[in-house]
């Protein structure tokens, strides 16, 4: 489990509950019509260094 802190809409702050050279997979769900699930859509990471 990972603690986050303050974010916007590119960036989330990560204060605790990874470790340098962890991989972090983000998905992005986009909204669709009713009745249909949505489609995860990855998203590119940001901050990588």
């Amino acid at each position: 489990m990972i603690t986050t802190g303050v974010s916007d809409v590119n960036n989330v702050e990560v204060l605790s509950g990874l470790s340098e050279g962890d991989v972090v997979q983000v998905v992005t769900l986009t909204a669709g019509m009713p009745g249909v699930a949505p489609t995860p859509q990855p998203a590119m990471p940001s901050g990588l260094r």
